[in-house]
């Protein structure tokens, strides 16, 4: 494995930086467009991302993480670097939940996470459904849930989990723009 980070996701056979129709009158880019079960956003290798953390322990090494495990880490920085609002869809007795933004496109609701923009909330729930199911609240992420996750995290994982985030979005800004 290389010492170096690689941020970029190798290409897919879609343009991820246009957006292409998706049922019917939504539309989808980013990691959405690969059509490959997300397995581009999964290869991204982050061996060595953070040489500062020598602790012995095993880190993060790829970018799957993001989607399934770490989406408040990327949903923060999404906040942070590109102004999208951070949100969490939660079940109502409070076990499972996602963490995305969201922004308006052309009038619609758009979400973003680690696959890309959509705007068709049933393609953003397909992955979402692994973790909530049943009602659940959409609501702003706030300091009491952010406060939550530094605690609830081991030694460094939230700031690395963080760190990582930046590198994805800084990487592959394209698959999260707006436009």
């Amino acid at each position: 494995m290389s010492n170096q980070p690689s941020a970029k996701a190798l290409p897919g056979n879609n343009d991820r930086s246009n957006y292409r129709s998706v049922h019917g009158t939504e539309k989808h880019k980013g990691f959405y467009c690969d059509d490959n079960g997300f397995a581009n956003l999964i290869d991204i290798d982050f061996d060595g991302h953070l040489p500062q953390i020598d602790d012995g322990e095993e880190h993060l090494t790829s970018a799957g993480c993001l989607l399934r495990g770490s989406c408040q880490a990327f949903a923060l920085k999404v906040e942070e670097i590109l102004g999208y609002k951070a949100f969490i869809i939660r079940e109502c007795d409070g076990k499972g939940h996602h963490v995305f933004c969201q922004a308006t496109i052309d009038g619609k609701n758009a979400f973003i996470d680690a696959r890309g923009v959509t705007t068709s909330f049933d393609e953003f729930m397909e992955v979402v459904a692994e973790f909530v199911q049943g009602p659940f609240e959409i609501r702003r992420v706030n300091e009491n849930d952010i406060a939550e996750w530094q605690r609830n995290s081991d030694t460094n994982s939230h700031e690395e989990h963080l760190a990582l985030a930046k590198e994805v979005i800084n990487a592959n800004i394209d698959c999260y723009e707006l436009d």
